[in-house]
């Protein structure tokens, strides 16, 4: 790679850099920061283009980008399915009270989520 234009050829090789050399460079048959070459001419439009540029992908990432497609279907359906749970259980507005506690400010029996350090209870 030399400094100018992208599209200049020296020795069969665009003076640009393969994607594809940087993240899978095995399995593409590419040596890391292999440039494009003059038979990827259309490859290079597409990427220059900001349009899909195919190369290969191992399978270990393949499986690996649908189990997280999946982790993230049952995770949103955890959440929106926990969320409809819970709205349902309106908060009765009694505590339970677990221990008797004595500081400056409360005497006696406090709610168990009582908090001394903000004398106020947690909910």
């Amino acid at each position: 790679m030399v400094p100018g234009s992208i599209w200049q050829v020296n020795a069969g090789r665009y003076n640009l850099t393969n994607p594809a050399s940087l993240v899978f460079p095995s399995e593409n048959r590419l040596e890391p920061f292999e440039l494009f070459t003059e038979g990827q001419g259309d490859e290079l439009r597409r990427f220059t283009e900001h349009r899909r540029v195919n190369f290969a992908v191992p399978l270990a990432q393949l499986v690996a980008n649908w189990a997280s497609l999946a982790f993230l279907l049952v995770s949103l359906g955890l959440l929106i399915a926990g969320g409809l749970a819970g709205s349902s259980s309106a908060p009765t507005g009694q505590h339970r009270v677990e221990s008797a506690v004595t500081n400056g400010r409360t005497k006696g029996r406090v709610p168990a989520c009582y908090s001394p350090a903000t004398a106020r209870c947690c909910h």
